[in-house]
């Protein structure tokens, strides 16, 4: 309501400048009455002020609620979106709805508000022309009138246009957001180049859209600020047609001119109304059809049931519902003893399940790859879609789980474990020790204070397990679910963690009911009760003997894993511990990202009881940096920078336009005050004619001038749209290049919120708001330059307060300006924080739904929110108090106009008044309007500034090189030689590996062992030059590989990851993103790894689709999609990464036969916590605290029974 008061007022303004002219017009009039209607024009004008600031301020805070209220809502909905919403809707798009949508809403929100009071003041201005020119006036409604339809055409078209830009800027942010999440591997197999071809090219789309958008407003604009114009000339034209050009005056006119302008600024705002509304709508669209996805239905039941905990009765599973995708995560296999086979029959992953598990016990679940072992207890969480049958978990029970692959918060390591429990220090201290973590923490820098960055990128996957494994243990759940914990960690600490926590007899979890996905067979004597899975379908259930009585699959299971029987098994395991407590000697760096300490690997029993262990709080226990936060004015080299991305040449050519289009718009004045003038001044005696003649003249002049204007403009928001998209271009692929080269180390060190925050809002500031920001403040300069001289010509006595006033208002938008821009600086800042948080959230989802914490995981968003929020609205209220001050000067301007024509009146004609009047009354908002827009402009500048930041990052070494010329076939042979080497992960930290002299013949097999963190996978990121040399060489093939480009590197040489990473696509890009191979390579190779079978029962086979991440995917298959990789690459150099820590023991032993077949001729460097898997190794590589401990073949080792691989060996049973 008062917004609509506010603008009901301005239409007061011209029956004040008729008064005016009137009195100056009339040289008898009294002076009194001149100051009275100057006082009466600037209270109008105090009163619209004052309502417009207050207005403005309710919206803006309603704006800021709706942006919270929304980004919450998308939160909340994100956590419960069900496996198809999920699978429909990426993370990339998501963080889009977040950050770009709801941000959109509260920038224009403002303005479409104004669709309630422009029709209002619209229709009161037209009424008032009807007043002055009669029936002329429907001329130029009828020209004004065609501007509503055509602003709704072009708006809708626009919206089009937007539409499919921001479809594709969905699919950019996604695609990013999974190169940043697998960045590592990315740089591991070299397709940096394809993956940025990818994102040009989803980029190229973009920005396609975005200049089809950027034509349609320009046409919007042209058409609302010409066509009042040309209503102008067409109702005088009419007017003077119909009551004769000696009816012309310069009351008549300008009292016109003035409503024409209200209704000017009106029109031209009108388009910009429509465009605000459809982008509005666009956006609540886009979150409305998000926050209508299907939800997670939480079929687990909880009724009271004191015999079993856990029921699961005929139930049926799916995790999608199209069979034409990919069933994700857990795939129905057929295993026969020769070869693993995946099949494809239906959506069901798990058909016809009944368990029951009674309080306390110990169940195993073991199975082939892909059988739905890690299905089961996505399952019990409530993960699946129940098709059929039932689950319930007793009444009261709490869940505790360990994902497969860890889940780890960007916290400190303690409260990783406590996950917002109360500290109980003897409590900790026993689980961590018999997690096997204590030995970490005392040597950690910062011990449990240290802080681990996200995903838990400075810990090793072993002791991201057992953090992971400790959070679990901790909570004191009644119910415990553990997916293959004992895969990622070395064999004698899996048993250490067998005995100390999962164990009936000896463990914490004794009295606990446990459910223990596993691949690790030497649990199995130790369990109540064994499910065996096949298929998707319980295969066999019951006891250890039981099974190894009736059922043959477990018994070839179990004999694949040469345990004979449960006797010896325990008789390993009391060696085993009795070995822990002497293997502590053994100490080994962490092998992590930016840690700058060593630490005893091998895991110590606590001995003291019930007392807590002591940590020792170190210093420099941050990893994560600080977002950089700049200070001060916004260099001026930032503004150079992005008109030199516009191209100097588009950019003078916009402005040299501008300029002359606005000098257009002040002709018009200068004209119609001549023309007022010239009518007024002829001889009474002069004929009809002549009056005729000169009206004739000074229309058409007028339509000249209005022709010129149109050219002009048009050219100007051409080159404008033209620039402005060409900076995005440049912009972006400068971004984009710096962070594909960026050294890992850096990712490490900085959250993936912050980085997604600069390609999401930042780049969203630079493809849209930018473009208007600018036109609109060149255009409102150029017309208050022109307004300015025009007064002080007429009225020189205006250049004195002129002075003053331009320099309060410098003063004022100074002072507000350094307050706006730091807010803007920390608002970016907050939101890159929520950005975190929500990646954080959504990629542990399972595990917040398993630990019931989302209430909690809610309110830390909201907290996040507030802290935005404390950005935001202070500077909403500091734009409130410019307003209001800005609004004080604008009317002091008019004062003083007005008073300077009342004390000229003697000299002044009522045409040259009127012309002081109008501009005085235009220039108010303009110069309100000019000073906020330019502050959003330098608000703008903050993202080319932080986008700035990162095109100015460090980067690693060169991809290609020139300073060798590299044979076609390198390496050919593969001999790998390592001289005095050392490196570590960042400047000023400690050597990771140190003094490593070896020599790695041609073809020879290298089996890699150590305890965790010794120093094992450093070893393969120095391969890659993922770290760079500290001291000494490595030479591949009697080459310095310092010397080489890393593409060039990288390419030659082949890695199966310890973490398999997929991207979304197709199998056939996953396997081959060149597209070098053809369909009969990838097929072979798909044959050698497992998995052609399973290929060929999908409908789309080679381009059936991969989720995100690999989601729709066992973690089993994914490794032997990266296996395929592998084959496919076949270079004479292949690493393995503890590849096969994800797969089951008869798999394994089939993938080591096939890496032994098709790498029989290659050098082959095998990481590996089962033992097994590197005993048929030509020698063996010992790592001990970033050393080389021992190096010689397996039967030379395990004959000297003080070394460390005989320990090694024994903990794993084999001797």
């Amino acid at each position: 309501m008062l917004l609509i008061v506010a603008y009901i007022i301005p239409t007061l303004q011209p029956l004040i400048i008729k008064l005016l002219i009137d009195f100056v017009d009339d040289k008898y009039d009294y002076q009194w009455h001149g100051y009275v209607y100057t006082v009466m024009l600037v209270v109008i004008n105090i009163i619209y002020s004052l309502l417009n600031a207050y207005s403005i301020e309710i919206i803006n805070t309603m704006g800021i609620r709706v942006k919270s209220c929304l980004t919450s809502a998308i939160y909340r909905k994100a956590l419960v979106l069900s496996n198809d919403s999920k699978r429909l809707t990426p993370n990339g798009e998501i963080v889009n709805l977040m950050t770009v949508d709801c941000q959109r809403i509260i920038d224009y929100l403002q303005l479409s508000v104004l669709v309630f009071t422009l029709p209002i003041q619209i229709c009161l201005a037209i009424y008032l022309i009807y007043q002055q020119l009669g029936v002329a006036a429907f001329v130029g409604l009828a020209i004004l009138t065609a501007i509503i339809p055509a602003s709704f055409i072009l708006t809708v078209f626009n919206g089009l246009s937007k539409q499919k830009q921001f479809e594709f800027k969905d699919s950019r942010l996604n695609k990013m957001n999974e190169i940043l999440n697998g960045m590592k591997i990315l740089k591991l197999y070299a397709w940096e180049i394809p993956y940025l071809k990818i994102i040009n090219k989803i980029r190229n789309r973009e920005l396609k859209y975005m200049l089809t958008s950027g034509l349609w407003l320009a046409v919007t604009l042209l058409m609302g600020t010409a066509l009042p114009m040309v209503a102008q000339l067409a109702t005088f034209g009419t007017y003077a047609g119909m009551e004769g050009g000696d009816k012309i005056n310069a009351q008549r006119i300008f009292v016109s001119v003035s409503l024409f302008t209200i209704l000017n600024s009106n029109i031209i705002t009108l388009p910009f109304t429509f465009n605000s509304i459809s982008l509005i709508f666009v956006s609540l669209k886009r979150i409305d059809k998000f926050l209508k996805l299907p939800e997670h239905y939480n079929y687990v039941k909880n009724n009271d049931n004191k015999q079993f905990s856990v029921t699961v009765d005929m139930a049926t599973f799916s995790w999608i519902g199209n069979e034409n995708d990919l069933q994700l995560t857990t795939i129905p296999t057929t295993t026969t003893t020769n070869s693993t086979t995946i099949t494809n029959n239906n959506n069901h992953t798990l058909r016809d399940i009944n368990l029951d598990i009674t309080n306390g016990m110990f169940v195993a679940v073991v199975g082939g790859v892909g059988s739905g072992k890690s299905s089961l207890l996505s399952a019990l969480i409530g993960d699946m879609e129940l098709i059929g049958g039932s689950v319930n978990i007793s009444q009261d029970q709490s869940l505790a789980y360990v994902p497969q692959q860890s889940w780890i918060l960007n916290a400190t390591l303690k409260d990783n474990i406590l996950f917002s429990k109360p500290y109980d220090p003897i409590k900790y201290s026993q689980v961590v020790s018999a997690c096997a973590l204590e030995p970490d923490l005392r040597q950690l820098s910062g011990g449990d204070e240290t802080e681990i960055g996200e995903k838990g990128i400075n810990l090793s996957g072993g002791q991201k397990q057992r953090v992971s494994l400790c959070r679990a243990v901790y909570s004191d759940a009644d119910i415990y679910l553990f997916d293959d914990p004992l895969s990622a960690v070395d064999s004698h600490v899996g048993k250490h963690i067998m005995t100390e926590v999962l164990s009936s007899r000896t463990g914490l979890l004794r009295q606990k009911t446990r459910i223990l996905v596993t691949n690790q067979l030497f649990v199995l004597p130790d369990v109540d009760l064994i499910v065996v899975l096949k298929d998707g379908s319980v295969a066999a259930i019951g006891t250890y003997e039981q099974l190894l009585d009736n059922n043959q699959e477990f018994i070839d299971l179990v004999a694949q894993y040469s345990v004979n029987n449960r006797q010896q098994q325990q008789n390993n395991q009391e060696e085993d511990e009795d070995m822990l407590t002497d293997s502590q000697h053994s100490t080994g760096s962490i092998d992590i990202n930016n840690t700058t300490t060593t630490t005893t690997i091998a895991p110590t029993v606590d001995t003291t009881g019930d007392q807590p262990f002591n940590i020792t709080t170190i210093t420099n226990t941050q990893l994560i940096d600080e977002e950089h936060l700049e200070s001060g004015r916004i260099k001026f080299g930032i503004y150079i920078k992005y008109i030199r991305s516009m191209t100097i040449i588009l950019a003078v050519i916009f402005l040299i336009s501008q300029i002359g289009a606005n000098g257009m718009q002040i002709a018009v004045y200068n004209l119609l005050s001549k023309w007022t003038s010239d009518i007024s001044g002829a001889d009474s005696n002069s004929d009809a004619d002549t009056i005729r003649s000169k009206t004739r003249y000074y229309l058409s002049v007028l339509a000249a001038l209005i022709v010129a204007f149109i050219v002009l403009f048009m050219v100007a928001i051409l080159g404008l749209v033209a620039g402005t998209r060409r900076a995005a271009r440049q912009l972006h692929g400068q971004i984009l290049e710096r962070v594909m080269h960026a050294p890992m180390t850096w990712f490490d060190t900085t959250p993936l919120g912050r980085i997604l925050n600069r390609f999401s809002r930042d780049l969203d500031v630079l493809d849209g708001q930018i473009f208007e920001y600018l036109h609109e403040f060149f255009y409102e300069f150029i017309t208050l330059i022109g307004g300015l001289i025009n007064i002080s010509v007429l009225t020189p006595l205006f250049l004195v307060p002129l002075v003053v006033i331009i320099s309060l208002f410098v003063l004022f938008q100074e002072f507000y300006k350094k307050t706006s821009r730091q807010l803007k600086r920390l608002e970016s800042i907050t939101r890159s924080r929520i950005i975190s948080h929500f990646e954080e959230s959504v990629n542990g989802l399972s595990s917040v739904r398993a630990y019931r914490c989302s209430d909690r995981f809610v309110r830390e968003i909201e907290t996040r929110l507030d802290a935005n929020q404390m950005c935001l609205y202070p500077n909403a209220m500091a734009i409130s108090w410019l307003q209001t001050r800005l609004a004080v000067l604008s009317n002091l301007l008019i004062f003083f106009a007005a008073l300077f024509a009342v004390l000229s009146k003697d000299r002044l004609t009522g045409g040259s008044i009127g012309v002081t009047l109008s501009l005085a009354i235009g220039l108010m908002p303009t110069f309100e309007y000019l000073i906020k827009v330019f502050i959003l402009i330098e608000n703008s500048i903050v993202s080319v500034e932080r986008v700035d930041e990162y095109t100015r990052l460090e980067s690693e070494a060169d991809w290609h090189s020139t300073a060798i010329e590299l044979p076609t076939n390198w390496p050919s042979n593969g001999s790998v030689r390592f001289e005095g080497y050392g490196t570590r992960y960042r400047p000023g930290l400690d050597l990771v590996l140190r003094g490593i002299d070896i020599c790695i013949k041609p073809k020879e097999k290298i089996g890699i062992v150590g305890r965790t963190g010794a120093g094992k996978s450093s070893l393969t990121l120095a391969l890659f030059r993922i770290i760079e040399p500290a001291m000494g060489n490595i030479i591949i093939d009697d080459i310095d590989i310092s010397r080489l480009g890393l593409q060039e590197l990288r390419s030659r040489l082949t890695i199966i990851p310890q973490e398999p990473v997929l991207y979304s696509g197709t199998i056939r890009s996953n396997l081959d993103p060149f597209g070098n191979h053809t369909d009969s390579d990838l097929w072979s190779v798909l044959e050698q790894s497992h998995l052609k079978q399973f290929i060929q029962s999908l409908d789309k086979q080679l381009d059936s689709s991969v989720a995100e991440s690999g989601d729709n995917l066992s973690v089993g298959q994914r490794q032997l999609v990266c296996l395929a990789r592998a084959l496919l690459r076949h270079t004479s150099v292949l690493i393995l990464d503890e590849a096969t820590a994800a797969i089951d023991i008869e798999t394994d032993a089939l993938i080591q036969q096939t890496i032994r077949q098709e790498f029989s001729s290659c050098t082959v460097l095998t990481i590996a916590h089962r033992i097994n898997t590197i005993m048929d190794s030509d020698r063996v590589l010992v790592f001990n605290n970033g050393r080389v401990a021992e190096f010689d073949e397996p039967d030379v080792l395990l004959a000297n029974k003080s070394s460390i691989f005989y320990t090694l060996a024994r903990d794993a049973g084999i001797i």
